[in-house]
């Protein structure tokens, strides 16, 4: 009886360890899988972490580059507003100008008249003193010749004013359409200071 009472016991005894042996082993299995889903979330983590370090410096590449274009934008209309203003300061001196050739010209239209039909020949046949003549035709070439030069001048300058007033609109349109670009630059950094901020 006491053999069978030890066997009882031992065989107890057994059991329990063997129950110990295998909670234990549970356990061990139920850290091993908690290691390796830590491990799996470390490493969604650092592949996450890169993909935001790559897009932050894509975000960075592409805000630098605009902020260059936003800076040459800036420079480029700064001198178109220069240039500009030194066309309409043109424009307006050559229009002075031409006021007062216009003054000049229908003056000399006027003599012209009051010369009337005392063409060179009529002037030559009415007078007999050769210096007479000498001085008529000599006052009339002067009178024909700065007739000339002032038509001439006034066709010059009415022509550079079509000229600066075709440049001005050409400015105006270039400044217009970059102003629309650096406004549109200036969004564009916006939105990428909000992702950067994100990111």
């Amino acid at each position: 009886m006491r053999a069978v009472s030890n066997s009882l016991l031992l065989l107890l005894m057994l059991g329990a360890v063997a129950s110990a042996d295998e909670e234990q082993e549970q356990k061990l299995d139920n850290l091993k899988r908690s290691i390796s889903s830590l491990e799996q979330q470390l490493e969604d983590r650092d592949k996450e972490r890169n993909s935001l370090q790559s897009e932050l410096k894509k975000v960075e590449l592409r805000a630098s580059k605009i902020n260059s274009n936003v800076r040459r934008l800036r420079g480029k209309i700064n001198k178109l507003e220069s240039e500009l203003k030194d066309l309409s300061s043109r424009e307006r001196d050559l229009q002075l100008g031409i006021r007062g050739q216009s003054a000049a010209i229908v003056e000399q239209i006027a003599a012209a008249y009051k010369l009337g039909n005392q063409e060179p020949i009529k002037l030559l046949l009415n007078q007999e003193d050769p210096q007479k003549i000498a001085r008529v035709f000599k006052y009339y070439d002067y009178f024909l010749q700065a007739r000339t030069e002032k038509i001439q001048r006034y066709k010059k300058d009415v022509d550079e004013l079509a000229t600066v007033i075709s440049d001005i609109e050409t400015q105006k349109l270039r400044l217009t359409q970059s102003r629309a670009d650096l406004e549109a630059d200036k969004n564009k950094l916006t939105r990428q200071a909000k992702k950067r901020k994100k990111t």
